[in-house]
C-alpha cells in the first residue's frame, strides 16, 4: 500500500505547470513518491520520469546554473509536453525566452516523431536530438548528434 505524503497535493498542483524536482536523502522514498505521480504501473523507464543520476542531466543544469552566475540572466530547465503524450527532455530558457530544446534517446537511427512535431510548431529556436551513438545529421531544423558534440556545440560544462 501506497503512503500518502504531505506534500502530493502542493506537487500534484504545481505539476499541471511545471517541471517539479524532489530533493532529499537516500532512501526516504522520492521514487516512489514521483513514479506515483506517473500512474500505477509506472516505472523508472517512464518517459515522465527523470533521474538527477542521469549523466545527461547534470550538464544541462550545470550550463543554466553557469550562465546565471556569470551572466545574470534567469535561466529555466523545463519539460515539454502536450495533451496527446508527445514530450521533449529539455527546454532551456533564458529569461523565460526559449533557446533550445534537447530530446535524449540511446540509438541514432530514429528521429523523434515528438521533437520534429515540436520544431515545426514552436518558437524555440533550435532542436536537438542527442544519443550515445556516433552518427551526425540533421532534418529540417532538428539537429541529431551524439551527446558529447552536443556538449561541444552548446558549450555545456
Amino acid at each position: 500500500m501506497r503512503m500518502r505524503r504531505y506534500l502530493e497535493t502542493v506537487v500534484g498542483d504545481a505539476l499541471k505547470r511545471k517541471m517539479v524536482l524532489v530533493g532529499g536523502p537516500r532512501q526516504v522514498g522520492k521514487t516512489t513518491f514521483a513514479l506515483g505521480f506517473l500512474g500505477k504501473d509506472a516505472d523508472e523507464q517512464h518517459p515522465g520520469y527523470l533521474n538527477w543520476d542521469h549523466p545527461r542531466v547534470p550538464p544541462v543544469l550545470k550550463y543554466c546554473h553557469w550562465v546565471e552566475d556569470t551572466e545574470g540572466y534567469s535561466m529555466e530547465l523545463r519539460y515539454l509536453r502536450d495533451t496527446d503524450g508527445r514530450e521533449v527532455d529539455f527546454v532551456v530558457l533564458k529569461n523565460r525566452k526559449p533557446q533550445f530544446a534537447v530530446e535524449c534517446k540511446t540509438g541514432d537511427k530514429d528521429v523523434s516523431a515528438a521533437a520534429v512535431y515540436f520544431s515545426e510548431r514552436t518558437p524555440i529556436p533550435h532542436f536537438y536530438q542527442t544519443h550515445l551513438g556516433a552518427r551526425s545529421f540533421s532534418k529540417g531544423n532538428l539537429t541529431v548528434l551524439p551527446f558529447p558534440q552536443l556538449c561541444e556545440q552548446l558549450e555545456l560544462p
